[in-house]
């Protein structure tokens, strides 16, 4: 399934940041850094399960074919 689209309205979000304290946008910028450094951790790991499965699914067909070839 796709994911949906957004659509994202510049002009409400200047209007949003701009009636932002400079506290708070200072909040919302560490919190965004964060976020976005979470999200490239959680990319990360899936990328290292997908490469894990794939090296072991290599590995059993190998196996497999190995085993087939052994003389009866």
């Amino acid at each position: 399934m796709p994911a949906p689209s957004v659509v994202l309205d510049l002009d409400a979000l200047k209007t949003t940041l701009g009636g932002l304290t400079m506290r708070k946008r200072t909040a919302l910028a560490s919190e965004l850094r964060r976020l976005a450094l979470h999200m490239a951790d959680r990319i990360h790991y899936a990328e290292g399960r997908r490469t894990s499965f794939v090296t072991i699914g290599g590995a059993l067909v190998a196996a497999g074919y190995a085993i087939l070839a052994l003389p009866r």
